[in-house]
């Protein structure tokens, strides 16, 4: 019997069903944020062993390790997302992307000098970016439009679990078992990543209007649209030979950024991707330096902060996303934003003057931020998928005939790494040159500004779409 094909496959039944295809998903979204953040606690050790860098540097060498990663990923987004739409296996695009995340892995583990690791880390930028985009599309692929909040609701939350447990698993294997078998384990995710996509089929895809269609009947649906686009071109212009004609996917696809990047509905959603990725930085940053030296705390109550600040993301993400589904994303992203600017003023006012106090008003401001970041949260991508698929409805065709998921979400890719990029560089040069308080109060200044942003566009369909040819 055949591994892979049509019904006749192995397993086709549960390799080819959505929770299948969104579980095999969820766990490579996983694996891209759990193998950003599984190098933190391991590099002070790699920068001392392996790299002998000497400590007068080693702050230097940590700061352009982290960076590195980010930095790849925002040149890298838009041509990862062309790239991938143009490519027509989704299956083939996820596995090189995978593939690219182990190699780059392999290098980091590897790695006895500052150039190799940079390249490793980069590597790793490239496949989890590649993963990130193309695996969203196929989420997009599977599920139908109202039930999109919901799903990416638990995808996030599965996703951005990864921050936390990446470095949290890493300390804890490298303190037991040492460098090497922590490696190892970084390699075994990846590895089931890798089993699990060779298995999954997507034998079902999304039209624009959430419904389920099979591939043959999709690849007729495509090819009628391309004839619909031609035979108007042929209208407009009868006397030019149809040979001297741009193809209709050229002439479409050349829209597609100045579609999105001029809907007020998608800008906006993007802007509020940023600035949920700049907050959530924001404490990479300051934070640690900050209760150190203020309140006394040690490592432990550091993780304590993290933990507090993150688990309303794991508890609460479907939840949120459910509500997004039934409600829309305009009220609970600006109250998201909005509420946050409070607890991020809230945040920069206790000091060790107010003792015991003043350290409560912080662990309550921080839970605040946590649950405020939980309901922004995945906006972005909400946004993006309605408003291409909206597009796609008012014209279908008008960015050729094959989707442009990919391409959107490697926008919202850009937006996030920019804002982990940004946020950083921002709150750290305003804490050493006005103070922390300081700094909290400009990062609550732009969430409020954002919040009021998604209260006014989010959720509405722009009046020229309305309008527009058919």
């Amino acid at each position: 019997m055949a591994w892979n094909g049509g019904a006749g496959s192995w397993g086709y039944s549960w390799r080819s069903a959505p929770w299948f295809i969104l579980t095999c998903i969820a766990i490579a979204l996983f694996s891209t944020n759990f193998l950003y953040s599984y190098i933190v606690p391991i590099l002070p050790v790699m920068i001392r062993d392996r790299l002998q860098i000497d400590e007068s540097h080693a702050q230097y060498t940590t700061s352009l390790v982290l960076s590195a990663h980010a930095f790849v990923g925002l040149i890298t987004g838009l041509p990862t997302g062309y790239i991938a739409d143009k490519i027509p296996s989704r299956q083939a695009s996820f596995l090189a992307a995978l593939i690219a995340e182990a190699i780059g892995t392999i290098l980091v583990m590897i790695a006895t000098n500052v150039p190799i690791l940079l390249i490793g880390r980069s590597i790793q930028a490239v496949g989890g970016n590649g993963a990130w985009i193309v695996g969203l599309a196929t989420v997009a692929d599977t599920v139908g439009q109202e039930n999109t909040g919901k799903v990416l609701g638990g995808v996030s939350s599965f996703f951005n679990s990864g921050l936390l447990l990446g470095p949290m698993l890493s300390g804890t294997l490298l303190q037991l078992l040492g460098y090497w078998p922590t490696w190892m384990v970084a390699i075994a995710v990846l590895v089931i990543d890798i089993g699990m996509r060779l298995v999954m089929i997507e034998s079902q895809s999304k039209d624009s209007k959430g419904g389920v269609t099979t591939e043959a009947s999709a690849d007729v649906e495509s090819r009628t649209v391309d004839e619909d686009v031609n035979e108007r071109t042929a209208l407009i212009s009868p006397s030019q030979p149809q040979e001297d004609c741009p193809k209709s996917d050229e002439i479409l696809a050349e829209n597609f950024y100045k579609a999105i990047l001029t809907n007020p509905r998608a800008v906006t959603g993007l802007l509020c991707h940023f600035t949920a990725a700049f907050i959530l930085v924001t404490f990479d940053t300051t934070l640690p330096l900050h209760v150190t030296t203020e309140f006394g705390w040690g490592p432990a109550e550091v993780s304590l902060m993290f933990l507090i600040l993150q688990l309303p993301s794991l508890v609460f993400s479907t939840f949120v996303g459910i509500l997004k589904d039934r409600v829309g994303t305009r009220v609970p992203t600006a109250l998201g934003f909005i509420s946050s600017a409070a607890f991020l003023v809230m945040v920069g006012i206790p000091d060790h003057s107010m003792g015991y106090t003043g350290r409560v008003i912080y662990m309550v401001a921080i839970a605040g931020i946590g649950i405020g970041w939980t309901l922004t949260a995945g906006c972005g991508i909400i946004e993006i998928t309605h408003v291409m698929k909206e597009l796609e409805d008012q014209r279908p065709g008008r960015f050729g005939s094959n989707s442009k998921f990919s391409s959107g979400y490697s926008i919202c890719k850009i937006c996030f790494t920019l804002g982990t990029l940004l946020g950083p560089i921002w709150t750290g040069f305003l804490t050493r040159t006005l103070g922390y308080p300081h700094m909290s109060y400009s990062v609550a200044i732009l969430s409020l500004v954002v919040g009021i942003l998604a209260a006014i566009f989010l959720g509405r369909r722009p009046a020229s779409d309305d309008n527009s040819e058919r």
